[in-house]
């Protein structure tokens, strides 16, 4: 079971924070604290609270963010998200919270579904030397990549051999192919740090050769394993 932590990441003149995968039921707290602290709430697919002070987006699939910092005024929210009770979601559905599996000329294409590691905020994120990887973003990549035949690419912080070198910022990293254990025991998250860093693709897609596609029920018992990150349960 994963315990929610806060971890707030300055990219820019932004702030971003990771959230648990939000219910409604949570959206509604949380649109309740920003209305008590003076904000103006509107809800249009990501929740906006609005001050002469402050803008804050709050997204349902666990990310907020601010041109100013966030943990004044959500962290104490945090108590009351964390007690509320998960609601079930069908295994195809909560699949798609995390992930797309299809298939591609030659194999199969499998995209992770991220908060914040895609698009400009990866290049950040990589210049900057973090990950925007969440600990439940992290299992649920490992709980598919035992699932895959064959190496995958991934960004490496070393060396690998036949790996292409890639500058960005004055960090240097190694566009490599590794295996599936490698990828999954380095990937590097909002929480842990190793040695060797391993990134997903800018893009978040990797193309693989075989996967073993999961079952409902291993799907259940993958939503069961995410803890405070995640409010829904297949």
């Amino acid at each position: 079971m994963r315990a929610f932590k806060v971890r707030q990441i300055k990219l820019n003149r932004r702030y971003f924070l990771p959230l648990p995968k939000l219910t409604n039921a949570q959206l509604s707290i949380l649109g309740k604290r920003m209305a008590d602290l003076g904000y103006e709430v509107r809800k249009a697919g990501v929740l906006r609270a609005s001050s002469r002070e402050q803008v804050i987006w709050i997204d349902a699939r666990g990310l907020a963010w601010s041109s100013k910092g966030l943990l004044d005024a959500l962290v104490p929210a945090l108590p009351d998200l964390l007690e509320c009770k998960k609601e079930y979601c069908p295994p195809g559905e909560f699949a798609r919270l995390y992930f797309n599996i299809g298939r591609a000329r030659g194999g199969f294409i499998l995209r992770a579904n991220v908060r914040l590691e895609s698009s400009s905020h990866w290049w950040e994120l990589r210049r900057a030397g973090l990950s925007g990887i969440t600990p439940d973003e992290s299992l649920a990549m490992s709980f598919l990549l035992t699932r895959v035949c064959g190496k995958v690419r991934g960004i490496t912080n070393y060396p690998v051999e036949g790996a292409k070198v890639r500058q960005i910022g004055r960090i240097l990293y190694y566009e490599s192919m590794i295996s599936t254990d490698e990828y999954s025991s380095g990937l590097s998250t909002t929480e842990e740090k190793s040695e060797k860093q391993v990134h997903l693709p800018s893009n978040s897609v990797l193309q693989i050769e075989s996967i073993a596609m999961p079952s409902n029920n291993e799907l259940r018992g993958l939503s069961g394993e995410l803890g405070e990150w995640c409010y829904y349960i297949a």
